[in-house]
């Protein structure tokens, strides 16, 4: 069935973004934003991972409550961003693998979680030592 979805989807997706000779894809729920068959959301079930301000949240939706979409999906997984680097990255296989949902995807769903989290560290101001001869200088003008 899915196989059949992606053949009419493929070419005329209203997602579908053709630039430089790529085919990408703006689907919610697309881990890598490529437009192929294993990371259609549209064709196949998806991993939603979605930036709050807790943290990020995995949402899974679930094939048997397809025609209702509200109910589709499942509580979201909230990963805290004050989580370390491997916590965050056990937790989203950990999760993954113990609903048995869509364990391709692992790797793809752990790179944006841990990208999405490095994106709210906030940049610290660092001046710059000068160097004694660029210092005096400054200091004689």
């Amino acid at each position: 069935m899915s196989e059949l979805q992606w053949m009419l989807i493929r070419d005329s997706s209203c997602f579908l973004v053709r630039r430089n000779g790529m085919a990408l894809s703006r689907e919610p729920g697309n881990l890598t934003s490529t437009h192929s068959f294993k990371y259609s959301t549209l064709a196949q079930p998806s991993v939603a991972i979605c930036g709050t301000d807790a943290g990020v949240s995995l949402v899974r939706r679930s094939k048997a409550a397809h025609s209702k979409v509200s109910a589709s999906f499942t509580k979201p997984v909230v990963i805290k961003k004050t989580a370390a680097g491997k916590n965050r990255a056990l937790k989203v296989a950990r999760d993954m693998e113990a609903t048995g949902y869509r364990l391709d995807l692992v790797r793809a769903a752990q790179a944006k979680v841990c990208a999405l989290l490095g994106s709210y560290k906030t940049r610290k101001n660092v001046t710059k030592k000068l160097r004694a001869n660029k210092l005096a200088k400054l200091s004689s003008n």
